[in-house]
């Protein structure tokens, strides 16, 4: 009975599998989305400038990188403008980035993160990040060594982390969760072309769905390490010689303390760095460098100093709580209460401590 029922299973089965091709067009006639620009013309009939990168396959395992750009009143539109210059279907899901220039950011992402959020399709692991220059014009460069641009652009935003203390998922779920998350604020890689090259410069800063400020890598490893956890950078302590320092590579931990007096809010910031000298060259003349708590103290001073200067500019400059001490309010005292707010921020009392631990000197590791 068994033989039989076997039979019967693989008689039927091309009968089933025939029907999986119904609607399915050869990957040739396909115009793989890999990244996607959104752009502002203000000068143009149609304010809204949408281009995307595609992968376009040619046979003999030939594949080159293809952009369009579609104007329109709104976002969609812009594709409507698009499949007229194409005679290809667009396949959605396979993005690795989308980009928005500053101009574009300026006015505002509600309607990039609404569609974000609703179109099944998108990829919500792509990376996301502002462009100083006008995405249309980033998308016609040639890529150095990938096969389009915007996979070039997702490996630089895929390893920022690994310096300057960079959050790791810079993707559009974290856009979505900064965004909706109460006593959040949008953080968001900020890129522009030098020497011919994309390359990672700062941060763009934004207050509810607007793009306000951009700041440099200096400012942005700060705030980066202020905001996030478990990320890695790079720290030193300079001399008049300008070769003599101490560089440090470590991993940050930031743990947050919430209390209050009366209505006013109070933060302990407690920034713990862990990790290694990468160089010393002051160790010559001052013989007590060579001791890794002295060292450590060293670091802690230098960056408590920075990181207080930092978030005093945030509240008396900016007036904006970019590394989202909000969110600990809410926790702690419930959301209706507006401790959330940049009002309340720019009015905490904000104290920080850091403590710099200096694991090993060199590639021998101190025990």
């Amino acid at each position: 009975m068994r033989k039989y029922k076997l039979i019967i299973v693989f008689a039927l089965t091309p009968l089933f599998l025939c029907g999986c091709y119904k609607g399915f067009v050869p990957v040739e006639n396909l115009n793989i989305i890999v990244g996607i620009g959104n752009d502002i013309d203000r000068e143009g009939t149609y304010p809204y400038s949408s281009t995307m990168e595609s992968l376009v396959f040619k046979g003999d395992s030939q594949i080159t990188s293809h952009t369009n750009t579609g104007n329109g009143f709104t976002l969609y539109s812009t594709q409507n403008k698009r499949q007229t210059q194409s005679n290809k279907e667009w396949l959605l899901a396979a993005e690795v980035v989308y980009l928005v220039s500053e101009d574009r950011a300026k006015l505002g992402i509600k309607d990039l993160m609404d569609a974000l959020l609703r179109d099944a399709k998108r990829n919500e692991k792509a990376f996301i990040a502002i462009s100083k220059e006008p995405v249309k014009d980033l998308f016609s460069l040639k890529p150095h060594i990938s096969s389009s641009i915007s996979e070039e652009i997702e490996g630089i935003l895929e390893f920022s982390h690994s310096a300057n203390f960079f959050q790791e998922n810079s993707d559009i779920i974290n856009l979505l969760l900064m965004n909706n998350q109460q006593g959040r604020k949008i953080v968001i890689p900020y890129i522009e072309v030098k020497n011919n090259k994309i390359q990672v410069t700062g941060l763009a800063l934004f207050k509810e769905e607007k793009m306000i400020k951009y700041v440099s890598l200096e400012e942005a490893s700060l705030i980066n390490l202020l905001r996030s956890n478990g990320e890695s950078g790079f720290l030193s302590v300079l001399s008049n010689n300008e070769e003599e320092y101490i560089d440090f590579s470590g991993r940050g931990n930031v743990k947050i303390k919430a209390s209050k007096k009366e209505d006013l809010l109070k933060y302990d910031i407690f920034v713990t760095l862990k990790g290694s000298l990468t160089v010393n060259s002051l160790i010559d003349k001052d013989k007590s460098l060579s001791d890794k708590n002295k060292i450590g103290q060293l670091f802690s001073q230098k960056l408590e100093k920075q990181l207080s200067g930092e978030i005093l500019k945030m509240q008396n400059e900016y007036k904006t709580d970019w590394i989202d001490l909000g969110k600990y309010a809410v926790a702690k005292f419930g959301r209706d209460n507006g401790y959330e707010s940049d009002e309340n921020f720019s009015k905490a009392k904000i104290d920080v401590h850091v403590n710099t631990k200096v694991l090993s000197t060199g590639r021998k590791v101190d025990k």
